[in-house]
């Protein structure tokens, strides 16, 4: 540890009361053996996972546990937990409650591209008596800063370590982070590959000092104040790597909300292929005015975000700047990558761009769409109770780029997707039109193009009477 970071953790206020930071709950993931075993043939369980989890606000107020995806890779959903037809012999997960007492739970929301999930306690009321955690506010825990780790211990009453609890540690770096964290394997997965996209591969977790031991995945970061901040995540078990922090502040603090509420998460997509400008390549290029790193350009996809804003290839991105108005330099892929991904999508971002022959530099403000997720990426699913999108005069479209990844190099779809239509039978057709269906992609509503859900929304919204649309094929449609 260097003299600064030694510094901060000495002087480091002592870390909140046990329950000062809300609840931290012990999880376990098991089924039962297909076969009695041992010398006296007991029949036992297989566990496939065992970590911590804490205790939140969800929707309607029910307390919700958020944990890693590792528990939601193997752990029934909510609405598998609601099948009667259920085998005996399924996949069951549950929580152990302060007092040595167990509750089942099961999936609300689970998300790979972040490596988090919550889950929610099927019998009403388990929770109900047990304080819950808040979110941080803000930006979060920057390098130096110290922060109080709490996990449980898994031994006889799967308690909380005592000694977890009063050792202040120190927030080394957000640089360092593993390619596959948190993944495990689980249903529908390839070995420990959590699918394109994962956010963990691009500087999102930070190191922490005294480490903390393994086998404490899924507990919780807290701040002084008792703020969670973070959640403890590792790689698949026997990998020799220490846990490290998920930050739950800054973008994604918007993604821990989402998860929740029971909902499934939005991330943005600009339409670029970016590739790595270190430091000094971009001062043998620039000289002394090289910024120290940069995202260049490789590819910009045709009908991309990036395109209709003017971004070319071969230019540099060093800056980018969200919604919410907090910039950020852009000195790798990584950045430019983990910035966008965070970024809800339909919002203007505004990025720096450099052109590196002539040193010259401007903002370009981008509207970022939908990236695929999920299913659609071919992953595990988001949970969610009915399809996503708006709903406007019975017709529910989305995004038409979160509905499946795009090869590299192939143009992005535009428009919207159309994909739910209620009360379809009976509508009036104009002649020459007919009504839309699900799996249709709407280009234009009354002659106008569309390029978002919202804008699908707002050029229906202005047209009286019945809506003749375009689709994507040119076919003339109009709304039910």
């Amino acid at each position: 540890m260097s003299l600064l970071l030694l510094s901060a953790a000495l002087l480091a206020p002592p870390c909140p009361a046990a329950d000062g930071g809300g609840t931290v709950l012990a999880v376990r993931i098991s089924r039962p053996l297909a076969r009695p075993a041992g010398p006296f043939a007991v029949r036992g369980e297989q566990v496939l996972a065992e970590q911590s989890g804490v205790l939140l606000t969800g929707r309607d107020g029910e307390p919700v546990l958020l944990t890693t995806f590792r528990a939601a890779a193997f752990a029934p959903t909510v609405r598998e937990t609601a099948d009667a037809e259920r085998a005996t012999g399924d996949v069951r997960a549950a929580a152990f409650l302060p007092d040595g007492r167990k509750t089942p739970v099961a999936v609300l929301a689970a998300d790979a591209h972040s490596g988090l999930a919550t889950l929610a306690a099927i019998e009403p009321g388990a929770f109900s008596d047990l304080p819950a955690a808040r979110l941080a506010e803000g930006s979060g825990p920057e390098p130096g800063d110290s922060v109080c780790v709490r996990y449980r211990h898994w031994g006889e009453a799967a308690v909380e370590a005592p000694a977890s609890a009063a050792t202040p540690r120190t927030v080394v770096a957000f640089e360092r982070s593993y390619p596959a964290a948190a993944a495990g394997g689980g249903r529908d997965w390839a070995g420990d590959d959590p699918g394109p996209g994962v956010l963990h591969a691009f500087g999102t977790l930070a190191e922490l000092d005294p480490l903390p031991p393994p086998g404490c995945s899924g507990g919780g970061v807290f701040a002084a104040d008792g703020a969670l901040v973070g959640l403890l995540v590792e790689p698949a078990a026997g990998d020799a790597l220490p846990p490290r922090m998920l930050p739950l502040t800054g973008g994604f603090r918007r993604v821990a909300e989402a998860l929740l509420a029971g909902e499934p998460v939005d991330y943005g997509l600009l339409g670029v292929e970016p590739s790595s400008v270190t430091a000094d390549a971009a001062t043998a290029v620039l000289g002394e005015n090289a910024p120290a790193g940069a995202a260049s350009l490789e590819d910009v996809r045709g009908n991309s975000p990036a395109e209709r804003a003017g971004l070319r290839r071969g230019e540099w991105v060093v800056g980018f700047t969200g919604a919410d108005g907090a910039a950020a330099p852009v000195r790798s892929a990584a950045d430019l990558i983990r910035l966008v991904a965070l970024a809800p999508p339909g919002t203007t971002a505004t990025l720096e761009v450099l052109e590196p022959r002539s040193g010259a530099r401007r903002t370009v403000p981008v509207d970022l769409v939908a990236a695929a997720t999920g299913r659609a990426a071919g992953g595990w699913p988001a949970v969610a109770a009915e399809p996503r999108g708006l709903s406007v005069r019975g017709v529910r479209v989305d995004w038409p780029t979160a509905a499946a990844l795009v090869p590299p190099g192939e143009p992005l779809p535009t428009g919207v997707l159309v994909v739910a239509v209620e009360n379809a039978a009976g509508a009036g057709n104009s002649p020459g039109r007919r009504v839309v269906r699900v799996g249709d992609r709407i280009a234009a509503v009354a002659g106008e193009p569309v390029f978002s859900p919202e804008q699908f929304a707002a050029r229906v919204a202005e047209t009286p009477g019945p809506v003749p649309v375009r689709l994507s094929d040119g076919t003339a449609a109009t709304l039910p």
